[in-house]
């Protein structure tokens, strides 16, 4: 009797040619995952598409820090972690998950070390022994953007990515160096903007600098007498003008100008030698005024 054949046993059959709608990087992927999962008798189709998806997000996304870097300077100073680490190990977990989902990640090591969470992950505990630093260290980094491969919950241990942590480590090195110079360069700045305030204190007290409000009121009232004392001269001279022309003619009015333009200047030098002269004497008068209210 010859036995019965059945097509039960058999894979169903998917289209090798991935959908339009992946991207490059995502279509390269379908065609290296889709022999396995074939191989294994069942595919998802739908769980396919995704888990390609989020592959090449999650691929585009470590491209992208390895060209640039996993730290990056905040506006106000120091450093802080890239936003494309987070999408990296967003997309790198569903890609863990999508992989078990599909059957892709079924090794009984990493099952039984990791939770099925990746051969690569290990603890906060190991991780400390492997790079040299207390937990401690990693717990503060933690908060700072050190990669989490996967958050432990209801009492399980976070898992981390050896590779991933040392190199932030090295970008968070490299970004403090190349801000070395930028402190040194600031430091000195406020050096020199001290040392410059100090001596303009001390010039100050001693009279040598004046204050820009000081100058501007000085000068208003400068203005001020010239404008009145020019407005005046009409009414002032106007009869003494007028006799010296009529008894010395031209030239008795030049001498006559010439004597009013004169006093005015005079009086004009004996206000400025008044004001630098009150100003000399105020700190004195606070000194002895202090002097004096001492018991």
């Amino acid at each position: 009797m010859r036995p019965v054949r059945s097509n039960l046993s058999r894979p169903p059959l998917v289209n090798p040619v991935p959908p339009d709608t992946l991207a490059p990087a995502a279509r390269k992927r379908w065609m290296d995952v889709l022999p396995r999962l074939a191989q294994a008798g069942t595919v998802d189709v739908d769980t396919l598409v995704t888990y390609c998806q989020v592959w090449s997000r999650w691929r585009q996304a470590e491209e992208t820090i390895a060209k640039t870097s996993q730290l990056i300077k905040r506006p106000r100073g120091g450093v802080a972690a890239s936003p494309m680490v987070a999408i990296a190990h967003q997309a790198a977990a569903e890609v863990r998950a999508l992989e078990r989902r599909l059957g892709l990640d079924t090794s009984p090591e990493v099952a039984s070390d990791n939770g099925g969470h990746g051969a690569s992950l290990v603890t906060r505990r190991v991780l400390a022994a492997r790079i040299q630093h207390h937990e401690i260290s990693i717990t503060k980094w933690q908060r700072e953007g050190l990669p989490v491969a996967h958050r432990g919950r209801k009492g399980k241990p976070s898992l981390y990515d050896e590779t991933a942590v040392r190199a932030w480590l090295q970008a968070r090195e490299d970004a403090a160096q190349t801000q070395a110079p930028d402190l040194i360069v600031s430091r000195s700045r406020k050096e020199l903007a001290q040392a410059v305030e100090a001596e303009q204190r001390v010039a100050i007290k001693a009279h040598q600098l004046i204050a820009i409000d000081e100058v501007d009121r000085i000068w208003s009232a400068q203005v001020a007498a010239i404008r009145a004392r020019l407005l005046a001269w009409p009414t002032a001279h106007a009869d003494r003008l007028h006799r010296v022309a009529a008894l010395e003619g031209a030239a008795g009015v030049e001498r006559v100008l010439q004597e009013i333009v004169y006093d005015a200047l005079r009086e004009l030098a004996a206000t400025t030698a008044s004001v630098q002269t009150r100003r000399r004497r105020k700190p004195a008068k606070a000194t002895s005024a202090k002097r004096r209210t001492r018991p």
